[in-house]
């Protein structure tokens, strides 16, 4: 199957759908699955309201099993990177590129964020990154790393940090250009959670970078 081009954000959710989040998460990693509804709605205002993947190149830092890293070649990127620590998830992130006909436009590297490299800066950086909860500072690695590599910025962090993570982004001279909430929904994933779901309220952070 080779998905051309998306016409409307319903085709865009379906097929995010498709693809599965870790089968196993890694509490240290902190992989939180990006929702359905969460990932489009990034994608699509991303596209749509700011023309930041459209023929761009476009990075996903820490891009599990590829949502956003897919999402982004559905809707007409130039050239998608998604960089993950996790050899299985990367390995199901190029199975789902695969089955979507996205081999030719995606590429998957496994490769800890802190030493991933470009010769110039990208167009857009796309990422959920840690929350910091259980490695402190994880965050802020990401947030770094995106700075460094990209123009635009599309982050996820957890609302509790928003007053750190916006003057963090101001240190580093980076400027927000737009500011929404969400929420994540973690399941009951390991023993020590008391609750069978966790919301989490989220900030999707747009910065430039320029």
């Amino acid at each position: 199957m080779r998905i051309v081009k998306i016409l409307k954000k319903s085709d865009l959710k379906k097929l995010l759908s498709t693809i599965k989040g870790p089968q196993s998460p890694s509490i240290e990693l902190e992989q939180y699955e990006t929702p359905v509804q969460l990932a489009s709605d990034i994608l699509w205002t991303a596209s749509t309201a700011f023309n930041d993947i459209p023929g761009k190149i476009v990075v996903d830092l820490g891009c599990g099993t590829g949502r956003l890293a897919l999402g982004a070649a559905l809707l007409g990127a130039h050239y998608v990177i998604g960089v993950d620590v996790d050899f299985k998830l990367v390995k199901d992130a190029k199975n789902y590129a695969r089955k979507l006909g996205l081999l030719q436009s995606v590429e998957f590297i496994v490769a800890d964020v802190r030493y991933f490299w470009l010769r110039r800066k990208i167009d857009t950086v796309l990422q959920n990154p840690p929350f910091g909860v259980h490695r402190r500072g994880a965050d802020l690695k990401f947030l770094d790393k995106a700075l460094e590599i990209s123009r635009i910025i599309y982050t996820i962090h957890k609302a509790a940090t928003a007053d750190f993570i916006e003057k963090h982004i101001k240190k580093k001279k980076g400027t927000i250009t737009l500011k929404a909430l969400g929420i994540i929904t973690i399941p009951r994933l390991h023993r020590h959670y008391k609750r069978r779901v966790y919301e989490v309220q989220v900030v999707v952070y747009r910065v430039s970078t320029t």
